[in-house]
């Protein structure tokens, strides 16, 4: 006989961190995209930071990426709590 489980409070903490943090790294990448462009509008010249920009660029691309698969991770997290509620409650 196959034995499942899940902890719906447990399970649903955890997703609900992770929306959380997600959301705020995003807030922090936002600010610093800010920081960043208020240098390239002048503050800094040069080929040296052409090459920051580019690679932090770069980097803040990744960042936004990984951010969404977390965001979506959460979002499965969310569905397969749900599927479970659905079925347990069928099942009575």
């Amino acid at each position: 006989m196959t034995f499942m489980l899940l902890d719906v409070e447990a399970v649903s903490d955890v997703q609900d961190r992770m929306v959380k943090k997600q959301a705020h790294v995003m807030e922090r990448i936002s600010a610093m995209a800010g920081a960043v462009q208020g240098l390239e509008e002048g503050a800094w010249v040069g080929y040296s930071a052409t090459q920051f920009f580019q690679e932090y660029y770069a980097w803040n691309t990744a960042w936004k990426l990984e951010m969404d698969l977390l965001r979506a991770l959460a979002d499965r997290m969310k569905q397969e709590i749900n599927e479970w509620q659905e079925a347990a409650a069928r099942l009575g």
